[in-house]
């Protein structure tokens, strides 16, 4: 689906199955827009290279409700709400220029002091719940604290809007959208982007991701907004990923880092 978005052309593709078939896709759609004489990326006016500002934005379902993977372990949504929160690189690294709370997809921890201990509070619910946790438990914890500082549920790193709406049934469909992924230049690179998801929800799969969410207070900004501090993170996560026998490569990162 090809739709108009203020400054850019917004193209939403079709799920992919499998591997190959997501890089089929993400390959003709880049080489489609290259003949369109459409970029993937711009320049700013002091010629600084940038993203789109359209986003990147990858979903992860199932092909019905009933297959998706957040309906069906919502623990899984926790792992990786709590290990993104652990790892502010996956925030900012691939992020566009537009980040922090008044963002379009500020990261839970960032705006609400109290989110975290908000959060700790739906966690143990959900613990409690578990195994036998209901399909829309995770929707209804977990709703009125992924959102922006006005209670927007679409603008959050972590987008729940169609995991299991209460409001339609149209709605419910399983997905979670992570929108703090900035559209780059190449095909290869958001193929890294896709796979380095895939990797971390494959590993949350065999084992879950537990531990105290952290108070960063300020420190959040003061270290991670700085190359070095978000360099040493996402080699930590890589070094996490090889640890659970994900055979991710680091170098793969970099054009990130240096992008």
């Amino acid at each position: 689906v090809v739709t108009s978005d203020p400054g850019v052309i917004e193209v939403n593709i079709q799920p992919s199955g499998a591997w190959t078939e997501l890089r089929s896709v993400i390959e003709t759609l880049y080489e489609e827009a290259r003949r369109a004489r459409l970029g993937t990326e711009k320049f700013a006016l002091d010629g600084t290279h940038t993203g789109t500002g359209g986003g990147n934005h990858v979903t992860i379902g199932g092909a019905t409700p009933a297959e998706s993977p957040m309906l069906r372990r919502p623990d899984l949504l926790r792992s990786m709400i709590t290990y993104w929160q652990h790892h502010p690189s996956l925030s900012y690294l691939f992020s566009g220029r537009f980040i922090g709370p008044t963002s379009q997809a500020p990261r839970v921890d960032e705006g609400r002091v109290d989110t975290v201990y908000e959060l700790e509070i739906a966690f143990a619910e959900l613990e409690r719940q578990e195994p036998n946790a209901a399909p829309w438990l995770v929707d209804r914890l977990l709703r009125h604290l992924l959102v922006d500082l006005t209670g927007n549920t679409h603008r959050a790193e972590f987008c729940i809007d169609k995991l299991f709406s209460p409001d339609t049934e149209r709605w419910r469909l399983g997905l979670v959208e992570l929108r703090a992924f900035e559209m780059p230049p190449h095909p290869q690179m958001a193929l890294v982007q896709a796979l380095l998801v895939r990797a971390l929800v494959a590993r949350f799969w065999e084992a879950p991701y537990r531990g105290h969410l952290v108070r960063g207070g300020t420190d959040l900004h003061d270290r991670y907004l700085l190359p070095w501090y978000v360099r040493k993170d996402i080699h930590d996560v890589v070094d996490d990923l090889l640890a659970h026998d994900l055979d991710f490569d680091v170098a793969w990162l970099e054009p990130f880092l240096e992008f």
